[in-house]
């Protein structure tokens, strides 16, 4: 792929993506002023709010290749570029779009805090539910996790979703919750086990790469065979 290549695909997933963008950001905004705005004027110390942004910034990113595929590979065949090319493309504005959320979201949860609590009010919308013991390097590494996981299941959902159509996005959950249902009928003792002996963000965070990076590898054999016929 040529430098060439590459900035044009960017360029147009960035266009299609843009408006959801600031839109989002503009929410999160008037979102912001109106939390601290009635916490100053009729909170009292039994009131908080926490939003969680770190929910709402997981579910965008969903939402957002869930459309992505759709929208955009098309154009991009019709332009002559490659399968390979736009696969490359889509998986590096989602690693773009998520540290750029992720950072963002981090230095906003940093200057909420001794900003609440400099006008002694309790609003926590961009820190993770509002647990002090976590630092800021806990906060992005959550974003960053649950950010790359969330784009990859909607990109994998995406790719099933033109490949196959509706059949085979009900075929996925259908496989989803079977799996579901038998993690459940097992002893749970070994799955409470695992996860008791996670001892940090990091490592959570690094286990949750493992089925992203399956998803992701998943997503390349199907996107080679779409056509834009289908």
């Amino acid at each position: 792929m040529t430098s060439k290549s590459m900035s044009t695909l960017l360029k147009m997933h960035w266009i299609n993506m843009r408006l959801s963008v600031y839109i989002y950001w503009a929410i999160m905004l008037v979102i912001s002023v109106i939390s601290f705005t009635l916490m100053l004027t009729v909170g009292n110390g039994d009131t908080q709010i926490n939003m969680g942004a770190i929910t709402s910034v997981s579910i965008y990113m969903l939402v957002l290749n869930l459309v992505s595929v759709n929208e955009t590979f098309r154009y991009a065949l019709g332009m002559n570029f490659r399968r390979k090319d736009f696969y490359g493309s889509t998986v590096i504005i989602i690693l773009l779009l998520v540290f750029g959320f992720g950072t963002l979201s981090t230095l906003l949860s940093m200057i909420e805090k001794p900003l609440a609590e400099a006008l002694k009010v309790n609003v926590s919308l961009f820190g993770i539910m509002g647990d002090a013991e976590l630092s800021s390097l806990d906060v992005f590494l959550l974003y960053i996790g649950c950010g790359l996981f969330l784009s990859v299941v909607g990109l994998f959902t995406s790719v099933i979703s033109y490949r196959f159509g509706k059949k085979g996005v009900l075929l996925m959950g259908a496989v989803a919750l079977l799996l579901f249902i038998g993690v459940s009928v097992m002893s749970m003792e070994p799955i409470a086990r695992f996860f008791a002996s996670i001892g940090s963000v990091a490592e959570a965070m690094a286990w949750l790469m493992l089925p992203t990076v399956l998803l992701l590898a998943g997503a390349y054999p199907l996107m080679m065979s779409m056509t834009t016929k289908e």
